[in-house]
């Protein structure tokens, strides 16, 4: 008999959830379980043959080990899961993929967060987490002000973080002396693609992400949205495109290869957020992207350094789509970046 998977084990729990008592301990305790299941560092059937207890496992206390353990004994049936939760990799799945491989030269991750806005830890702390991992360098990109919920910050907010990188480099503060903290944001766009910052102030970045963060239950398509976001000029990268959420949200529809190639055409990368909730774009849609030329950027989305190495999940689905290396932001050294954001903004100032 086969051992179930984790990702097998989160459909599981999954539907266990959707069939419980709505609103329950026990429907809200197998609910989280599922998603953390992605996120379990080891695969569960290795964790049985071991004769390790399930309960050293994220979510997992005594009964929920009792009802995984039933269906680790038994010959489960895992369904195909509903689009929902359909296109996620496990954290575990992702590694092999990167693994048996080789991995692609990353040099840094491209979306995170601070307590500027809704990050746990200060710029300072996240950077060095990243100079342990092995980054060279990361854009910090916290909210614009237009997301209050996420502590959007205003032009005088990101003035004053920008003041704080400086004052982070010039003062030696990161163990490794030449790691570079990106001055960066997550623009927030409206349902017409215009962000929620100054002008003067996305000119100031280092790179510009764009994301929408509202309006992503809606059930017709919308490309009209992205088109809109891409022409505007004011992004460098579309973050988390489809807006999804594992379990929650299924995020836009748009048509993704009309959106791709506009990408393409004015140097606008599309985001995979490695964020283990989100996983967008998932690998079916960075395929899109490859075949219409477009760059792609990965960020771990991270907001606290446990996050960051997340950025395994996007990484795994850029090689698994075929993204050329050289068609990924995070392949390029921080002065190669630099080089292409002003490119693509002097290409757009002349593209109609």
């Amino acid at each position: 008999m086969d051992l179930l998977r984790n990702r097998e084990i989160a459909e599981l729990l999954a539907r266990a959830a959707e069939t419980a008592e709505r609103g329950s301990d026990k429907a809200k305790a197998l609910r989280r379980a599922s998603r953390r299941a992605l996120l379990w560092p080891v695969e569960i059937g290795q964790l049985r043959k071991q004769q390790r207890s399930l309960t050293e496992l994220s979510g997992v206390g005594p009964w929920l080990a009792r009802v995984i353990g039933e269906w680790l004994d038994q010959d489960v049936e895992v369904p195909e899961p509903p689009p929902l939760r359909r296109g996620f990799q496990t954290i575990t799945e992702a590694r092999v993929r990167v693994q048996s491989v080789g991995s692609l030269p990353i040099h840094g991750d491209l979306q995170m967060h601070t307590v500027h806005s809704d990050g746990l830890v200060s710029t300072v702390e996240m950077a060095e987490a990243a100079v342990q991992i092995g980054h060279s360098y990361i854009a910090v990109t916290d909210h614009g002000v237009g997301l209050r919920v996420a502590g959007g910050m205003s032009a005088e907010s990101f003035v004053a973080q920008w003041e704080e990188i400086d004052r982070i480099h010039e003062g030696g503060l990161l163990s490794d002396p030449a790691f570079r903290i990106l001055k960066s944001a997550e623009a927030n766009l409206d349902t017409h693609g215009a962000p929620d910052m100054e002008p003067a102030i996305l000119a100031s970045c280092d790179i510009v992400l764009g994301a929408f963060h509202s309006q992503l239950r809606r059930t017709e398509e919308q490309t009209s949205r992205y088109m809109a976001a891409i022409r505007g000029g004011s992004i460098d990268v579309l973050a988390h495109p489809r807006g999804r959420i594992y379990n929650f949200r299924l995020g836009l529809v748009a048509r993704w290869e009309e959106v791709a190639r506009e990408a393409a055409r004015r140097q606008v990368a599309l985001e995979t957020d490695a964020y283990i909730d989100r996983q967008d774009l998932d690998m079916a849609l960075l395929r899109v992207a490859a075949e219409q030329g477009a760059f792609v950027s990965i960020g771990s989305d991270a907001h606290h350094p446990i996050d960051l190495p997340s950025i395994d999940v996007g990484i795994a689905a850029v090689m698994g789509a075929g993204v050329p290396p050289e068609r990924v932001l995070n392949c390029m050294t921080a002065d190669r970046l630099m080089d292409w954001v002003r490119e693509g903004r002097r290409l757009r100032r002349s593209v109609r």
